[in-house]
């Protein structure tokens, strides 16, 4: 029996995640049961349980060794960028590192957390890590051929408005684009909108839409949009991280700009023809080049599907994980 421990946080992409784990375990023969409370699990030699946090990796092992570890992101990076505790920092560093060492399998968001891991604790994974960037929808091909789309330079940026996703930086850059080309525009899906009317007053943007649609609804909107921003501080959460809002602005044919410190979004991406690798200094060459030049949305569809089936795509994931993890048959 293989358990499979669900989460409440972010749903949509861990479940995804996560059962396209259980769907390649399936597919071996294995039986696979869903839960949200580890208690409910059942002490036995034959279980292997899946689990998402290196917490919940010590508390299975109480109730078998075959621990699957899904790493989402470098916990202790995270709490201390939240907390700013040292103390919080060492000790979920001493848990971290004992769930990656204690788990049978890992699985990675990006090469570049595996690199940061095997460095960081002197871990070596061989023969027991997968890697697998967060996914959460399929391409929209129909997005990619949007009257317009790629002669308008309109750029987008979908998130939140908090320091850690440069909101104030992604601002700053757009009006560094305007101030040279009239013939632009920036829209914000973003909830907060006082927030980031107060910026764009700040800036004097002058061409902008501020608005907020649900996630369902986002291919309506993306589907006339050229550029998508997502600009990081280099730190090593962002380092590792692979956000599913470059997915979304590849799903709709969106041309990411992406800072140079996302090291595992640049490893998915950095075969690509249309993308924007930026290194947070005020250069806009590499954007204007996509502003002036021609793009073929038949080039830009055929270049992210290249992306997709390599690096997102259930199917391949599952074809491979059926290899991968045979040995929890």
């Amino acid at each position: 029996m293989i358990w499979i421990k669900k989460e409440t946080v972010n749903s949509t992409v861990t479940d995804f995640y996560l059962e396209t784990i259980g769907n390649a375990l399936e597919s071996l023969g294995c039986q696979v049961q869903y839960t949200d409370d580890l208690r409910l699990i059942p002490t036995g030699k034959n279980h292997a349980i899946v689990v998402s946090t290196a917490p919940d990796a010590m508390k299975a092992y109480s109730k078998c060794k075959k621990i699957i570890y899904w790493a989402q992101g470098v916990w202790p990076e995270e709490s201390l960028m939240r907390n700013g505790s040292k103390l919080r920092f060492f000790l979920s560093g001493v848990i971290e590192k004992w769930a990656l060492k204690k788990a049978a399998f890992v699985f990675f968001v990006s090469e570049a957390m595996k690199e940061f891991y095997e460095k960081k604790y002197s871990l070596n994974f061989d023969g027991r890590y997968y890697i697998m960037p967060c996914s959460n929808e399929e391409l929209h091909d129909a997005s990619f051929f949007t009257e317009g789309k790629y002669t308008d330079n309109v750029f987008c940026y979908a998130g939140g408005t908090s320091v850690w996703q440069c909101f104030e930086e992604t601002i700053a850059l757009y009006k560094k684009i305007e101030e040279k080309h009239q013939n632009t525009k920036l829209l914000l899906l973003v909830k907060d909108k006082e927030v980031a009317l107060a910026y764009i007053q700040k800036y004097n943007v002058q061409n902008y839409e501020i608005n907020f649609v649900p996630v369902s609804k986002l291919p309506d909107v993306l589907k006339s949009v050229k550029f998508g921003f997502v600009l990081r501080e280099a730190s090593a959460v962002n380092y590792v991280a692979t956000p599913t809002k470059v997915l979304t602005y590849l799903a709709n044919g969106l041309i990411p700009i992406y800072s140079s410190s996302l090291e595992g979004i640049h490893g998915i991406l950095q075969d690509s023809q249309f993308c924007v690798r930026y290194g947070n200094g005020g250069d806009i060459s590499a954007i204007e080049k996509y502003m002036t030049e021609p793009v073929h949305p038949q080039e830009v569809l055929q270049d992210y599907e290249t992306i997709y089936k390599r690096h997102y795509a259930r199917e391949t994931h599952l074809t491979k994980l059926r290899n991968t993890l045979a040995v929890f048959r």
